[in-house]
């Protein structure tokens, strides 16, 4: 327009118009060229504001792109050093970072969504944020199984889950930053051609405003310079991130077995891993199903669910055993990832996979090496509890024949010399022939525990009771301390047998003189700790990992101190079983201390024993038995007992049903005397409440399931030991008290 105005401006000069007319038309023409320049000040000056602001807001979104592209690689890189750290305190260090790097992520992220943004953008903004959640979610349960010392499972979840989904937010992190590329490029292009039609009006504007053009166009041109510098900024930028996405890549691809297919399942691209271990080239995979991998392991119903899965735009995971080109097979741990369009279908699957052979290789040999050794231990036991028992038999008869010939009063000294070493070797072979048997059942798990409240001090006198003989013959003092007003929660027996263990060795391998104590102090949590110490020599630290080993007597084995080395090691797995924890201490030429930690009872006051039980039923015809049990009984005399031959109801006392407890005496056959005494009792109307326990002369030839199955509580051998007895009592008595 400015152009068409000049030229017929020029026209009316030409036809003489006067002076005043020319003037007017100068005039003109200079109000033209001004209010052109004004309009192209104003337009460039616009232009320039609209530029600035977008420049300046996709510069800041690809400084924040930038950013949050670099907290996805430094939390990745945590994820696995925090799964491969072996050192607990690196670890919460790695966790730390890992905390403090997605705060600000997520910083950046709100940052990027509180900006002006595009429909596009949001919507990618808001896929990457979803990917990312479930990313941070499976780094969270990463961290957690590390905790968990759960390496092996952290390692799988990254492989199988993590890695691909970094790898979707990447992708859609790429997407973002393609398309603010675009935008910039097209602002660049808009500014050119905005640019190309300043010029023209400054031209048109004619010669009168040259010098005016010239400078504006020298604003203009610094101005853009500017812009074009900030432009070429961000491209340099954009071509950072572009290759630190292709480093990844590379990196994957240096791991993993990857490849790519469309929604038809057709292979569109392979990596170099995946042609190395499947031996096929590029070209032989690419437009093929990966059914040509198909080993025939799987049936079709696996790959039918694994395409349901993957169809919907689920992730898959699992195990595949694929077939190489030359016919040979290989494990992958796979995941298929679909990517999504926008409609929520899939457009393509990324596979990622790990070679996994080896892995399975070595677990398949540890299992059949675990089932040999678990197979030979088994048949050690076996062999050990045959040998033991075979020997004890014979070993009696030396034991007894020995004993009778140092009865013969025409034994010369030297005779009787060589039978009382006969008599001390075979009480010792005796000796050690029971450890074994008792290290025997422990393995085997054939040991019964009767775990009730147990008064610690009466177990301590009881046990220093016995073994002061023997620390009489070595001049041992014998102490004990802080036992009182301790109840343990324990087998009495299995502790018993632990204490003296401990108290026996304490006096063995004492030095003459010495002393040996057993005191008692509170332990972490609800537990006694039980230490006895001894005045000893002590034992080498080197070799305090050695106790508790079976048959290892450290040495002591060429002494003069007879022992089994297998003493030890069942008062291990005694207080193991008891629920408690054993342990040494020793410092040479000073001594030893062992100490041995059991759970409390949770009420510390000790109970009267059977106060609630009040009456006892016997039904036998054994009178040795019968005496024996009254006699028993006579320790707690509130408890009455009532005697009948058989469990009928004419020979049975008229209030059988109101007894607490029944004693059933039975004979061979087992089975059937229970069946028919059990039988009896029924019919004379047996009270739900009323315990029945079973005295059986051998408890290895019952059939402990079918007796129990006709309604047997427990069982007793004869001769009846007061100890099971009052054990039986307790336990009744205190399921009574629960019950009330």
């Amino acid at each position: 327009m400015s152009a068409h105005t000049t030229h017929r401006k020029s026209s009316s000069r030409a036809d003489g118009a006067g002076l005043r007319v020319l003037l007017l038309g100068f005039g003109l023409v200079a109000l033209l060229v001004a209010a052109l320049t004004a309009y192209g000040l104003q337009s460039h000056r616009q232009m320039q504001n609209h530029l600035d602001t977008i420049v300046h807001e996709h510069t800041r979104h690809i400084q924040l792109l930038h950013g949050m592209e670099q907290l996805i690689h430094k939390r990745a890189l945590l994820s696995y050093e925090i799964v491969q750290a072996e050192d607990a305190f690196e670890r919460d260090e790695k966790i730390q970072e890992h905390s403090a790097a997605a705060g600000q992520f997520i910083a950046l992220h709100q940052a990027l969504t509180g900006m002006d943004l595009s429909e596009q953008e949001r919507r990618l903004l808001a896929q990457q944020s979803a990917i990312s959640g479930g990313v941070r979610q499976l780094q969270q349960q990463m961290i957690e199984l590390a905790l968990a010392d759960k390496r092996q499972q952290a390692n799988q979840l990254l492989l199988e889950q993590a890695i691909p989904g970094q790898a979707q937010a990447m992708a859609v992190l790429m997407d973002l930053i393609r398309f603010n590329r675009t935008q910039i490029e097209q602002v660049e292009r808009s500014a050119l051609r905005r640019s190309q039609q300043q010029e023209r009006v400054l031209i048109v504007a004619g010669g009168l405003a040259v010098l005016l053009t010239l400078i504006i166009g020298w604003q203009v041109w610094r101005r853009m310079c500017g812009l074009v510098g900030r432009l070429q900024q961000a491209h340099r930028e954009l071509g950072d991130s572009m290759r630190a996405l292709e480093y990844q890549k590379i990196a994957m691809d240096e791991h993993a077995i990857i490849s790519v297919a469309d929604p038809a399942g057709l292979i569109t691209s392979v990596n170099e891993k995946f042609c190395q271990i499947s031996q096929y080239r590029a070209e032989e995979l690419i437009g093929h199903k990966h059914n040509i991998l198909n080993s025939g392991h799987h049936p079709p119903e696996f790959f039918a669910a694994m395409w349901q899965t993957i169809a919907r735009g689920d992730v898959w995971h699992g195990t595949i055993r694929n077939r190489r080109k030359d016919g040979s097979f290989y494990w992958v741990a796979t995941s298929i990832v679909p990517f999504l369009d926008a409609a929520g279908k899939p457009y393509q699957y990324v596979s990622i996979r790990t070679d996994v052979t080896q892995l399975l290789e070595i677990e398949q040999s540890l299992l059949a090496a675990k089932e040999v050794a678990e197979h030979a231990n088994r048949a050690k036991s076996q062999f050990l509890a045959s040998m033991s028992h075979e020997m004890r038999t014979p070993m009696n008869a030396v034991l007894g024949f020995a004993q009778l010939i140092e009865m013969d009063p025409a034994l010369s000294p030297d005779q009787r010399d060589n039978v009382s070493e006969i008599l001390k070797a075979g009480r010792h072979l005796l000796d050690l022939i029971t450890e074994v048997l008792n290290l025997e059942k422990i393995e085997s798990g054939n040991i019964e525990l009767a775990l009730e409240p147990v008064v610690l001090s009466e177990v301590v006198d009881e046990c220093l009771a016995l073994i002061q003989p023997l620390a009489v013959v070595q001049d041992i003092q014998l102490s004990s301390a802080g036992c009182a007003n301790v109840v343990l929660c324990t087998d009495r027996m299995r502790l018993k047998q632990v204490l003296i263990n401990l108290l026996s060795n304490a006096v063995k391998y004492n030095r003459r003189g010495g002393s040996v104590q057993l005191t008692c102090t509170d332990a972490a949590g609800p537990h006694c700790r039980i230490l006895v110490r001894d005045s000893g020599q002590g034992i080498p630290q080197q070799r305090l990992a050695e106790v508790f080993q079976p048959f290892n007597r450290l040495g002591a084995e060429s002494g003069a101190i007879h022992g089994s080395g297998i003493g030890l090691t069942i008062s291990r797995q005694l207080v193991e079983l008891l629920g408690g924890a054993i342990g040494v201490e020793s410092t040479e030429g000073v001594g030893s201390t062992f100490w041995i930690e059991l759970p409390r009872e949770r009420r510390q006051a000790a109970r009267e024993p059977g106060r609630e039980l009040e009456s006892i039923f016997y039904i036998g015809d054994n009178q040795a038995n019968l005496k024996q049990l009254s006699r028993l009984l006579g320790q707690r005399p509130h408890i009455r007992l009532k005697t009948a031959h058989t469990a009928l109801v004419n020979d049975a006392p008229a209030n059988e049903n109101a007894f607490d407890l029944i004693l059933l005496d039975l004979g061979r056959p087992y089975l059937e005397n229970c069946e028919a005494l059990v039988t009896q009792l029924r019919q004379g109307g047996l009270n739900a409440r009323t315990w029945v326990v079973a005295l059986v002369d051998d408890i290895s030839r019952v059939d402990v399931e079918r007796c129990q199955a006709l309604g047997i509580h427990d069982f007793l051998t004869k001769p009846i030991r007061a100890a099971d007895l009052f054990n039986v009592i307790d336990r009744r008595a205190r399921l009574a008290e629960q019950a009330i």
